[in-house]
């Protein structure tokens, strides 16, 4: 087999061969479409070539851009790390490969960047794990393209002198100072004290960002620091997350007292700026976090006048309330689930019964019931988030964090308005806010604002682009659009920044389900369900399975899931669906439809425009009969949701189960047209009856 697989248009199979060549004279077997023999099997040959490839090469441009076949290989390749990108033309590549690490070679053949491409052969070389490439490197020639057999004369192309710019392989986000990177990234500070020397070096890499935002500097968000590899270079991590500066920071112990040094890397200087000591003990560690903020922000502003001038520092609070604060942000952060979440509401709970002025903590502590609400579904959980919120607001009003989970709290309970504003205010205090721009994306989708809500999310990406939560909500953003493949992209791209993280496999499991992919999905659903045993994944293999018709497997995750949440009325709903298309489970199929309609009366009461709820509602209410009570929700539903793809789902599940015909297909319209797929309608057990009415085969005939 070959060592290098070759992705492109066929468009450009001229400059493409041109390149294979000369990568062929570096020593290197390649394989690429022209090497399908006649009576190959197309895509089983591919799908082997690529299996076994050691190296993925992608040549981006105008064509290869928008061909699917390029970018589920580059996926394909980014997934197991041997992705290695090449830019033949000047164009705007798939928002999930932009931090991706590519050659550019803009113009080849006639023009020819050598130390691009000598970047580029070395890239190949360190996948493949040859070394060096000194020994057997050849100078690469300019290539005449074959010319086109239907011309009448051959076009001969000039020699044209290449200029050479002294870039190597380099991240799309330029590295050069005309970029203008303003922010500042701060490492997870190593320490070589144990673990509890490790927890204290944590603190301070954790509290550092805090202080720098308050202080005015526009930092990286933490959790795009924290799952960086050891083994990154200062340039690469900074490459990687779009920052100007990087901040590391080493703890030692000295007898009764601990050493900090810390240091600043410039990326434009390409070297290290600053470096200081700080000598403390752990009595007076809050006084040691603000006097390395100052220190840094003044090492910063001497460097450069695009940082925004120090502000004032946070008030100190209670030592032990903010370790306790710091740890419970951390699992926060992790968005994991009802366990992780348990857990940080204890460790923030203890912050502020310590110190009952800790704003920040008691707005963390809202956030964290809020995610309880979304994963549980108790109101308590959100009437405690209100609580908390308006508690943190009381203590301190000029926080962006603390208008952030004031967002997230109005826009949970439908009130968009109030939560647009919120998220403004946010952004107004702390324009680098990626969650901000983030719950304002969802609040902009929700009101089908679709241009404005995209362009949220990619500023969400774009000033964070190592935080992984920007790609998730994007690709949550293109999956309710259909937009399947963008969707997917943006997924890996997670599954990339954060291996470990089971929302990143869960969330691409389900663009691979909308794609058709069940088997597929089913493994990113058994990789999350892995990672963190929960709902969420449980419920999703049972989705795969019913379409795969394996009702019996279905009901088994659905009824797991439910020994794990059983206040999940969506669940009941989804068993209840099951329960209906096996041979003598009615009752069954009646007691699951009964609790799933009991269960989201207090979360109506919570948001009253909740429209997926009352669709789901709907389904039940029909299967049992209740065909007035029925037909009044999905109608209150659709008037609430009139492009949301869940209630006009459930909307041709209500009306099929009614066997009123003309309006599921008519549901069935309009729910592909909002982005559904057809395949998806097509595959889909609850329609099997329908598909075989003469109003379905005329909807289908004229799509």
């Amino acid at each position: 087999m070959s060592e290098i697989f070759v992705s492109y248009s066929r468009e450009d199979r001229a400059r493409v061969e041109s390149l294979v060549r000369s990568l062929e004279e570096q020593g290197f077997s390649i394989w690429w479409d022209r090497d399908i023999a006649p009576g190959d099997s197309f895509d089983e040959l591919i799908d082997t070539e690529i299996s076994q490839a050691k190296v993925v090469l992608v040549v981006w441009t105008k064509q290869s851009i928008g061909s699917r076949w390029v970018r589920n290989e580059a996926l394909e390749g980014m997934d197991r790390g041997i992705l290695v990108p090449v830019l033949l033309d000047d164009v705007r590549i798939p928002v999930a490969f932009r931090q991706t690490q590519l050659a550019r070679l803009v113009h080849w053949p006639m023009q020819i960047d050598e130390i691009e491409y000598r970047g580029l052969v070395d890239a190949i070389h360190s996948k493949i794990g040859r070394g060096a490439i000194d020994a057997h490197y050849v100078k690469p020639h300019r290539r005449l393209l074959p010319t086109r057999k239907n011309l009448v004369s051959a076009v001969i192309f000039a020699l044209v002198v290449a200029l050479a710019v002294p870039i190597a392989l380099f991240w799309e986000q330029s590295t050069s100072p005309a970029d203008d990177r303003k922010s500042v990234a701060v490492t997870r500070f190593q320490t070589s004290t144990g673990d509890a020397g490790q927890l204290l070096a944590d603190s301070i890499s954790q509290e550092l960002p805090r202080l720098l935002r308050i202080g005015g500097i526009p930092v990286i968000h933490p959790e795009a620091m924290w799952s960086i590899p050891d083994s990154l270079a200062p340039p690469s991590i900074l490459d990687r997350v779009g920052a100007r500066f990087l901040v590391d920071g080493m703890l030692e112990e000295r007898g009764d007292a601990f050493l900090l040094t810390t240091t600043v890397f410039d990326a434009y200087e390409n070297d290290e700026i600053w470096r200081n000591e700080l000598s403390w003990t752990a009595s007076n560690m809050l006084a040691l976090n603000h006097q390395l903020a100052r220190d840094v922000i003044e090492a910063l502003d001497k460097r450069t006048d695009t940082l925004v001038r120090a502000g004032a520092i946070a008030p100190v609070v209670d030592r032990e309330a903010y370790m306790l604060f710091l740890q419970g942000l951390r699992l926060l952060r992790q968005l994991g689930g009802i366990e992780t979440l348990q857990a940080a509401k204890a460790l923030l709970e203890r912050s502020v019964d310590i110190d009952s002025a800790f704003a920040e903590a008691y707005a963390a502590l809202c956030r964290t019931h809020i995610q309880l609400y979304r994963t549980v579904g108790d109101t308590a959980d959100f009437e405690n988030a209100e609580k908390y919120c308006h508690r943190a607001l009381t203590l301190q009003d000029q926080d962006g964090t603390i208008h952030l989970a004031l967002g997230e709290l109005y826009e949970e309970s439908g009130q968009t308005r109030k939560a647009t504003n919120e998220y403004d205010q946010a952004l107004l205090l702390d324009a680098e806010l990626a969650d901000a721009y983030i719950g304002l994306g969802n609040v902009l989708a929700a009101a089908n604002e679709t241009n404005r809500a995209e362009q949220a999310f990619h500023q969400a990406v774009s000033r964070q682009p190592g935080y992984w939560q920007g790609f998730n909500e994007l690709g949550s953003f293109y999956l309710r659009q259909g937009r399947l493949i963008e969707a997917i992209e943006a997924y890996t791209r997670v599954t990339y920044l954060m291996p470990d993280n089971p929302w990143a496999f869960n969330n691409r499991g389900g663009a691979r389900f909308f794609s058709g992919d069940f088997e597929g999905a089913i493994l990113d659903w058994e990789r999350a369900n892995t990672l963190e045993p929960g709902p969420a994944a449980l419920s999703n293999i049972g989705t795969a399975y019913f379409h795969l018709r394996r009702f019996e497997d279905a009901a088994e995750k659905y009824r797991h899931a439910l020994d794990i949440n059983p206040s999940d009325h969506r669940l009941w709903g989804n068993l209840g669906d099951t329960y209906r298309l096996i041979t003598g489970k009615n009752k069954e199929a009646n007691t699951a439809y009964q609790r799933q309609i009991a269960l989201p009366n207090d979360n109506l009461k919570v948001n009253r425009f909740d429209a997926p709820t009352l669709s789901r509602s709907a389904v039940s209410l029909a299967f049992m009969g209740e065909t007035d009570q029925a037909n009044v929700k999905i109608g209150r539903a659709i008037e609430l949701g009139p492009q949301d793809i869940d209630v006009l789902y459930d909307a041709a599940v209500t009306y099929v189960t009614l066997e009123d015909l003309p309006r599921a297909v008519d549901a069935l319209q309009r729910v592909i047209d909002a982005g559904y797929s057809a395949d998806l309608v097509k595959s889909d057990p609850l329609f099997d009856g329908l598909r075989r009415t003469p109003e379905y085969v005329d909807f289908a005939n004229h799509r």
